[in-house]
Formats: C-alpha cells, sequence, structure tokens
C-alpha cells in the first residue's frame, strides 16, 4: 500500500525536512516514491521496503510465523495495543508523556528518573532515525531528539553539519548519532 501523506508528514519530521523542502529539496520526496512497489508507481518489486519504513516509524509488532507486521493508520488494517519494537511515533510519545513526571522524583515507595528515561528515549529516538536515514539514503538535516536546532552553535554542534550538507551519510561525513 502507498504511503499516506501522514507517512510522509512523519518521514519528513523525523529527518528534519518540511514540507517547504518538496521543491527546494526534492531527495527525501524521490526516495520515498522509490521505495514505494511497483503496483504504487514506485521502484521495489514488493512492499518490503516501505513495510520496513513503516515499522520504524510506528513499530513492530511479533507475530507468529512472520518477523513482524508494520503498524501504523495504513498497515494491513491491524491494530496492536502495544508494539514489540517502538517505533519513533511511540518514542515521540513516551517523551512527551515524561512532562508530567519531570517535577516528581519519587512517589509512595518508587523512585522516578524522567531525566534518565528521556535519555534513553533520545539516544533509542536517534538510533531508528539513524536507520531510517540509512534506508532513505537520505542524511537528517538536524537532531529531532536534541535539545538544540543546528545552528545555534556552529563551533561545537555536530548537526550543524548535517543541516547545511558537509557532513552526514552521503557526503563522506559522520552524521554523529
Amino acid at each position: 500500500m502507498a504511503y499516506s501523506e501522514l507517512d510522509r508528514v512523519e518521514v519528513r519530521k523525523f529527518l528534519g525536512f518540511s514540507a517547504i523542502y518538496l521543491q527546494g529539496d526534492p531527495r527525501l520526496e524521490n526516495a520515498l516514491s522509490a521505495t514505494q512497489s511497483v503496483a504504487d508507481k514506485g521502484a521495489r518489486p514488493d512492499s518490503n521496503t516501505e513495510n520496513a519504513i513503516k515499522a520504524l516509524l510506528y513499530g513492530q509488532a511479533a507475530q507468529c510465523g512472520q518477523v513482524g507486521v508494520a503498524l501504523g493508520p495504513t498497515a494491513q488494517n491491524v491494530t496492536f495495543a502495544m508494539p514489540a519494537r517502538p517505533g519513533l511515533v511511540n518514542i515521540k510519545s513516551a517523551l512527551d508523556g515524561l512532562v508530567p513526571f519531570s517535577f516528581v522524583l519519587k512517589g509512595d515507595e518508587t523512585s522516578i528518573d524522567p531525566a534518565r528515561g528521556a535519555a534513553i528515549l533520545r539516544r533509542m529516538g536517534r538510533e531508528l532515525v539513524a536507520e531510517l536515514a540509512d534506508v532513505l539514503s537520505t542524511p537528517p538535516r538536524f537532531d529531532v531528539f536534541g535539545t538544540r536546532r543546528p545552528g545555534e552553535d556552529p563551533e561545537t554542534d555536530a548537526i550543524a553539519d548535517v543541516a547545511v550538507g558537509l557532513g552526514g551519510i552521503n557526503a563522506g561525513g559522520s552524521s554523529y548519532f
């Protein structure tokens, strides 16, 4: 099944692109279209690459007899309560869910460490963004799981190189993810 506009919005968001780049820098849109199956006017013989990208976005549910099923709004009309492997959307939602706990360090008899939880979720998010960037051969424009935007401090901001196209996966540099 072809990518929905929601799928494309999510990919753009996690790789740091916005809709304005559709005309200015069509690499990502071209890569997304190329990963669709031939039946969906793409370049791949089947939808496995597209399903892998959707699994990175929405998570992957383990199912008996299969490697996994991509979750999301258009994935085989199947709904799962808890993914076996969380996707980028799940991780971003979990980070947002830590906000109420950021003011609490100890509950009744439970200690809460939201800073550690956020660091773990950001690391997991960066790993999935790197996988997504590899599949689409498009380096991220900025670290969506970071606290700063690129260019705020070009002397120390490793992501700034990616944002201006000097580093990253396709330019021979390192994306620092």
